[in-house]
């Protein structure tokens, strides 16, 4: 009868970090880790682009806000600028950006 070694035997009482290096070398656990660190990151990673999308689509609507109200003084200052004067080039003046 053969005899039969048992490859687990060289393992024990090892912690599970030198078993995983034992079996899957330097470069497996380094690709291992690498992807365990960023199946940990990914969540978070994509709770901040929500976060980010939310604060420009808010700064899009203050923007778009700002926007309207100065075209609106602008045409108000233009009335006003343009009662003050009686012959038509004067109030024309008033349009010329």
């Amino acid at each position: 009868m053969p005899n039969q070694t048992n490859d687990a035997g060289v393992f024990v009482g090892l912690p599970i970090w030198a078993r995983v290096v034992g079996l899957v070398g330097i470069p497996g656990t380094i690709a291992l880790f690498s992807v365990w660190v960023g199946s940990q990151a990914i969540p978070r990673l994509q709770i901040e682009v929500v976060a980010l999308r939310e604060a420009v689509q808010a700064q899009n609507v203050v923007s778009q806000t700002i926007a309207v109200k100065s075209e609106e003084q602008t045409r108000l200052l233009q009335k006003i600028c343009s009662a003050q004067f009686k012959t038509e080039d004067e109030k024309q003046r008033c349009f010329d950006h």
